[in-house]
């Protein structure tokens, strides 16, 4: 089994639980509300800017010109998708939502994906990063086989512009160098490298979750000085 079977396998829990979320359940019934949609455009516009962040040290840092060509192409299709893709998913003022502020989950989660980068190593890097990747094609093809985001849903667009072999390609060719970059590491490297992939994809329910609940740091504030009570994770 190579090192990314073994991702894939040890993570397939992690993919279920995304799959069977309160934020993908209310997808599939048209009954998110938009105080949650226009959480989950305005958080993950915050992650996008990371991402831009992490394929830009991707560049950098790798050490095969291939590479670095596909990142850098990866990051240009990045980065014309998401503001055309978002736009028609809130009603809210782009300028509003493009600026929202990060919120706990995702602020937990980005400097998960930051974290790697001081180490300079593209496996590390990549690896935290082709989690969420990983997890959002299948989470695509889940979506598109069950014939349930019809055209009044709001992320019809969204999984228009992303479903199909393109985004496909872009996972398995993630996967590839991994594979290529686990060559001759020592296990307790590619342990940490694991850990941080299923971490990765333990942050990516977190995120739905709070995208679903609207979790704000005022909430964490108040259930830490006020002892509300609340659910925050």
């Amino acid at each position: 089994m190579s090192f990314s079977q073994e991702l894939i396998t040890e993570a397939q829990p992690y993919l279920e639980a995304v799959k069977h979320s309160d934020f993908v359940k209310a997808i599939l019934a048209n009954n998110l509300s938009s105080e949650a949609l226009d959480y989950y455009v305005g958080q993950d516009l915050q992650y996008g800017d990371v991402e831009t962040e992490v394929q830009a040290y991707l560049i950098i840092y790798s050490k095969h010109f291939a590479d670095q060509r596909n990142f850098a192409e990866l990051l240009s299709n990045h980065l014309g998708i998401d503001e055309a893709v978002f736009k028609g998913m809130t009603s809210q003022n782009w300028d509003t939502i493009r600026t929202a502020k990060m919120e706990p989950v995702t602020y937990i989660y980005t400097h998960h994906l930051l974290d790697p980068i001081k180490t300079g190593d593209p496996l590390n890097i990549l690896a935290s990063f082709e989690a969420g990747v990983w997890i959002y094609v299948e989470l695509i093809e889940y979506l598109d086989d069950t014939g349930k985001v019809t055209s009044d849903n709001p992320f019809h667009g969204w999984l228009d512009s992303l479903k199909g072999d393109d985004y496909q390609n872009v996972s398995d060719g993630f996967l590839k160098v991994l594979d290529r970059l686990a060559v001759e590491q020592s296990q307790d490297h590619l342990d940490k490298v694991k850990q941080d992939f299923l971490r990765s994809c333990l942050l990516e329910w977190y995120f739905f979750d709070a995208s679903f609940k609207q979790i704000t740091w005022d909430d964490w504030s108040r259930n830490a000085l006020e002892g509300s009570g609340e659910e925050l994770l």
